[in-house]
């Protein structure tokens, strides 16, 4: 009676024992799935950080490109500004000629006219 009252005792330690390791393993498991789901969670976050990375790329590229053809077209029309006030400067200096001309030719009339006066007189007397 002794030995079956041990023998029972026994395997009613043995299966609380591996009630506990079965707890345990259960345990164990749910420990498990929730790192393989923080590790999920963790490679999905990294996934959205390398593609604003690479957005935020672009547009830099974008950005720079624009800045580029901005600086490309301030350039441009730098030039036609520079281009336009050399045409002014020679219609100035061509006006300043044309200018000059009609004086030149003013005078000459008006010595022409003084000496066709000087001829009349002359022939006058």
């Amino acid at each position: 009676s002794n030995q079956l009252d041990n023998e029972q005792s026994s395997k009613q330690s043995n299966e609380n024992q591996i009630n506990n390791l079965n707890d345990q393993i259960d345990q164990l498991k749910q420990q498990l799935h929730n790192e393989q789901s923080s590790k999920q969670s963790n490679e999905s976050q990294i996934n959205n950080l390398n593609d604003q990375i690479e957005q935020l790329k672009q547009q830099l590229v974008n950005e720079q490109s624009s800045k580029q053809s901005n600086e490309s077209q301030i350039n441009n029309l730098n030039d036609q500004i520079d281009q336009l006030k050399q045409q002014l400067e020679n219609e100035q200096s061509s006006k300043q000629s044309n200018e000059n001309q009609i004086n030149n030719l003013n005078d000459q009339i008006d010595q022409l006219k003084q000496q066709l006066d000087n001829t009349v007189i002359e022939r006058s007397i």
